[in-house]
């Protein structure tokens, strides 16, 4: 993986130009002396470092290959499907024998958080560093982000005007594109593949120009920009999905979640189709990513004397609130054709009286939230209801 959070000079100094400079002009030296020393060397490896264009950081070393992009190469990074499988598969069998699923089931769950990065968008790699966390705690959840905060990259983004309209949207590039990218002129969408965050899904080529599509390789990276980076960089701007958040919350309050049924049907369909699995968990993340990209505060899997609640959005997002309201979030999935969309509704919410849910919350205003996902070989139906104060 291409992981920068281990101290860069040049990134790490990115809000103070003259240092950053300087720095630069240090590392041009250094690898000038590679090049000086050329015969008493047989064969250097460089990894890990920020693709500046040759003529600032490697002006002084300018007879190397550079194999970011080079399909030869594509796999050299990361764990394959295969290696996962040879090399992995007693911790996968472990871990599902703890969790009481299969071993596919075990894989599909691995595939969602940590694979889908690719240099030639074909190849899909695991991030290695997450998959042996995962392996060692045997828990899904996000390492990779924790290994550092990348403070280099949120004050790139809070120097400069967004690349990106919608981050988690596809965004395409020539080849050309990566290698514009000074001290003085750093372009944020190759900043955000170089880092992490986005991976190349297609590579096309246009009567000899090759053009890249980039975006959000996995739900590890998602939740990354939901949780974190993003979540900064907005703070401080208009383009935010906090500015809809307030109205979705409104409409909620006011029994209805069309809005909000928008905001997830849009998540749904930029998720590559490699990424999708049919089952309902998968399904249940999607509509949690959705509230947590809105900037709800979301527990997932609350448990009650009687059960537990698909999620819960807790009231730290209500302003100016005296009691604060709690939106009870219970979701429905279903593959069969005899089953009707809105029966999956009404057990949905016939489960939260049923079981109570609402007794946890009995200090908040309520809404209870059902949401039914009827998916068939070709179309997926969604549907969504709310019932306020209704316990």
């Amino acid at each position: 993986m291409k992981n920068f959070f281990i101290n860069d000079p040049i990134l790490d100094n990115i809000d103070n130009i003259k240092v950053a400079e300087d720095n630069r002009d240090v590392l041009k030296g250094f690898y000038g002396v590679l090049k000086s020393s050329e015969e008493y060397l047989r064969f250097v490896f460089l990894t890990g470092v920020s693709k500046f264009s040759k003529t600032s950081v490697f002006s002084e070393l300018n007879n190397f290959d550079d194999l970011s992009l080079d399909n030869q190469y594509s796999e050299i990074c990361g764990i394959s499907e295969s290696e996962l499988n040879e090399y992995f598969a007693d911790y996968i069998e472990e871990y599902s024998k703890e969790k009481n699923i299969t071993y596919d089931e075990a894989i599909s769950n691995i595939k969602r958080w940590y694979d889908g990065y690719s240099w030639d968008g074909e190849n899909r790699l695991y991030n290695p560093y997450s998959l042996l966390g995962f392996f060692k705690k045997k828990e899904l959840g996000n390492y990779w982000f924790e290994t550092g905060t990348p403070n280099f990259l949120v004050k790139i983004l809070k120097r400069n005007v967004m690349d990106i309209e919608d981050p988690f949207e596809a965004v395409t590039l020539f080849d050309s594109d990566f290698t514009i990218f000074d001290v003085e002129k750093i372009k944020q969408i190759p900043l955000l593949f170089q880092s992490g965050y986005l991976t190349i899904v297609k590579k096309e080529d246009h009567d000899g120009r090759i053009e890249y599509t980039l975006a959000v390789p996995n739900f590890e990276v998602e939740e990354s920009l939901n949780k974190n980076l993003f979540d900064e960089y907005y703070e401080n701007t208009e383009k935010t999905f906090k500015n809809l958040k307030n109205d979705i919350l409104e409409e909620l309050k006011d029994g209805s979640c069309e809005s909000f049924y928008n905001k997830l049907r849009l998540e749904i369909a930029n998720i590559p189709y490699w990424l999708k699995i049919r089952d309902w968990r998968y399904y249940q993340s999607i509509a949690i990513i959705a509230m947590r990209s809105l900037g709800f505060e979301v527990d997932s899997e609350m448990a009650t004397h009687d059960g537990r609640i698909d999620s819960v959005i807790k009231n730290s997002f209500v302003r100016n609130d005296s009691v604060g309201t709690v939106i009870i979030v219970e979701m429905k999935y279903s593959q069969q054709d005899s089953v009707k969309i809105d029966n999956l509704i009404d057990k949905a919410f016939n489960q939260v009286y049923e079981k109570k849910y609402w007794e946890k919350y009995l200090n908040n205003d309520l809404i209870v939230l059902a949401l039914a996902f009827k998916q068939n070989k070709t179309r997926l139906e969604i549907k969504c209801k709310i019932k306020v104060n209704k316990m």
